[in-house]
């Protein structure tokens, strides 16, 4: 009942939102996904987080099956973030020298390619971590493969989107920005201020840094004579 739920979080325990179980979403909550997803090309999720005062997140420390975007609304919470560890020796040689997220995603590519796996608590001792406290209106990126859990210092409420893209967001982002300037209206125009340009040149001139035959004779006329 809407008594007990509005008890337990009172009491500190957590409670989540998934836009896409409500039946009558947010107005506000649908634009601002659809917005994302319109700006970046990719399909997304959306979920609400509430957090009591001093609880742990009621979701075990895990790893998401797509990039997400985390929006402190208010309060604080504190982000235990770790790159999970491999066992085989062939993973650490090639994570040697990748940055963590990259470390990350290939344990997973390597060892669980599907995403959204759990892990014991006690398991992120063992993992390079950091620990990162958002407040209210900070933004924090978290790189698909990257293990998480979560923790409120104070009653708190954030939203995460996750973006569906392939093996790598940002390769696919930047691949999608370039198609959709190479068919802008602002780039024909430019290519054919550019074609216009190079039209113009008088016929018979040099091209810029060229060097005509007239102009090499000499030079090749000397070096017989030497």
């Amino acid at each position: 009942s809407c008594i007990e739920s509005h008890k337990a979080l009172h009491d500190g325990h957590s409670a989540m939102f998934r836009l896409e179980d409500a039946k009558d979403p947010d107005p506000q909550l649908s634009r601002l996904l659809k917005d994302v997803e319109t700006t970046t090309g990719f399909s997304g999720t959306l979920h609400a987080y509430y957090g009591g005062g001093n609880s742990v997140g009621f979701l075990a420390p895990h790893t998401d099956p797509y990039d997400l975007f985390v929006m402190q609304i208010e309060g604080t919470k504190q982000w235990r973030l770790c790159v999970p560890s491999s066992n085989t020796l062939q993973v650490k040689h090639l994570a040697a020298g990748l940055f963590s997220a990259e470390q990350a995603r290939l344990v997973e590519l390597c060892e669980d390619p599907a995403g959204c796996k759990t892990f014991p608590r006690q398991s992120l001792d063992q993992m390079l971590c950091t620990t990162v406290t958002t407040t209210a209106g900070d933004l924090l990126y978290l790189p698909r493969g990257i293990v998480h859990s979560v923790q409120s210092r104070t009653g708190s409420v954030h939203l995460t989107i996750g973006l569906k893209a392939g093996r790598n967001i940002w390769q696919e982002f930047i691949a999608k920005g370039a198609e959709t300037v190479a068919g802008s209206e602002h780039a024909k125009a430019l290519h054919a201020g550019m074609r216009g340009l190079l039209d113009s040149q008088p016929k018979g001139q040099p091209k810029p840094n060229s060097i005509s035959k007239s102009q090499s004779e000499p030079k090749s006329r000397e070096l017989e004579r030497n």
